[in-house]
């Protein structure tokens, strides 16, 4: 018996309505996740949620104006504005090379975007791949990636490499 996956559920499920809304993907899973898989199901989902939660948070906490001092004369928007200078000054990958974010045009950020989808789209690919080897360790029982047998890890890296 295989061991359950719901990031393999959900690609299946995704894969075979052809791309749909979250809400509508979440609707036609449930049913599919049978009784003895729900709690691997809801283990699975709530890491994912929390590791979410937790990267937005520390995104909202970064943006999050610093209070200012009561003895002082400047707003916190003041405050704000000066702590994102040296934003400005960061640089960024553009068609032209790297050029500082305050001198970016409007395709310039739009070719910059472009750039980390693709890197988001790589990484999310790579580590579905790292979850498929980790399932392959759970499967064989094994405690490295060394150890499952020859020809499961040749199987693994050919996939990969096609």
């Amino acid at each position: 018996m295989t061991e359950f996956s719901l990031r393999a559920l959900v690609r299946q499920v995704w894969d075979e309505l052809g791309g749909c809304d979250y809400h509508v993907l979440a609707d036609k899973l449930l049913p599919r996740i049978e009784e003895g898989n729900r709690q691997a199901a809801l283990d699975e989902a709530l890491v994912a949620y929390c590791r979410q939660f937790t990267v937005g948070l520390h995104a909202t906490l970064r943006k999050a104006p610093a209070r200012a001092r009561q003895d002082s004369a400047r707003s916190w928007k003041v405050a704000g504005v000066r702590k994102s200078w040296p934003e400005l000054r960061a640089h960024i990958f553009t068609k032209d090379g790297q050029k500082a974010l305050g001198k970016c045009t409007f395709e310039d950020l739009i070719f910059h975007a472009d750039l980390l989808e693709r890197q988001a789209r790589q990484l999310q690919s790579k580590s579905a791949r790292v979850r498929d080897l980790a399932a392959l360790l759970r499967a064989h029982q094994v405690a490295r990636v060394e150890n499952p047998p020859a020809e499961v890890l040749a199987e693994y890296f050919e996939s990969e490499a096609a």
